[in-house]
């Protein structure tokens, strides 16, 4: 089962934040588009998904709309990684709620020890959930 579906449509930052999760012990699906991480889904069932909001086809509130209509989908994580400020974003706190976004970060302020140490604690979430 993979860890963490990674979407981010920067090949450069995809690939680094890959291999990053990857040496914390993840097992770490990325994809670039909206379309084929519905796909990814399809085949598996990820703890915690990581958005970029900013996306080709469909951005990342589409996609989050499409995700959530699922029932199989309704309880993973997202982090929502993004180079769009939380406050530019516009997603109202009940929003947020109903999308089941669990953290907004930004992308220039976040370290990848940050990331790390935020998707940690929402896959031991998840998983403390699922006992």
């Amino acid at each position: 089962m993979v860890d963490v579906l990674l979407i981010e449509p920067d090949a450069i930052l995809g690939s680094t934040y890959k291999k990053i999760l990857q040496r914390a012990g993840y097992k770490v699906d990325l994809q670039t588009t909206a379309q084929t991480a519905i796909h990814a889904l399809d085949r598996q069932n990820p703890k915690l998904i990581i958005l970029e909001i900013q996306l080709g086809e469909h951005n990342g509130i589409e996609f989050l709309y499409e995700l959530r209509s699922h029932p199989d989908w309704h309880d993973i994580p997202i982090i929502i990684n993004s180079l769009i400020p939380e406050d530019v974003l516009g997603i109202s706190p009940l929003v947020a709620e109903e999308l089941g976004i669990s953290r907004v970060l930004y992308k220039p302020k976040v370290t990848l020890d940050n990331l790390l140490s935020v998707t940690a604690d929402l896959v031991k979430a998840k998983d403390a959930s699922a006992k």
